[in-house]
């Protein structure tokens, strides 16, 4: 299984890695810019990504947009992670393509509930 999390805030980063690994066993790529998330997606194949809303430069919907124009939502699904969780926000962001949206902090049941939704994750969840 391989993941990714476009975050330019380290700890935002550390704790969704540190969840993944904790829930699955997982170790996750991190990418602190879209651009940077871009250039890892095109390189190799991810299974799931999650995406920061607000980002540099370009912002995580534009690189949603990026994505789309490669691979479908069924093909890479993408679940968006931002502090904004006003419905004009989460209908921007299922407009540009993302499959769900999940609020920060992250909470360990959302981030359980929405992933296994695209990937088959349960299958692999470790006692927690």
């Amino acid at each position: 299984m391989k993941i990714l999390y476009v975050e330019d805030v380290e700890m935002n980063a550390r704790l969704l890695a540190l969840m993944v690994e904790q829930i699955w066993g997982y170790e996750i790529d991190i990418a602190e810019t879209a651009e940077q998330g871009l250039e890892m997606i095109e390189a190799q194949k991810y299974d799931l990504v999650y995406m920061d809303v607000n980002l540099p430069n370009m912002n995580g919907i534009e690189a949603v947009q990026e994505i789309r124009k490669s691979y479908s939502e069924k093909d890479l699904p993408i679940i968006m992670v931002s502090a904004d969780v006003s419905e004009e926000a989460i209908i921007k962001a299922r407009g540009a393509g993302a499959n769900d949206y999940m609020s920060k902090p992250v909470n360990l049941t959302a981030l359980k509930e929405k992933s296994s939704k695209y990937v088959e994750m349960d299958l692999m969840e470790k006692s927690v």
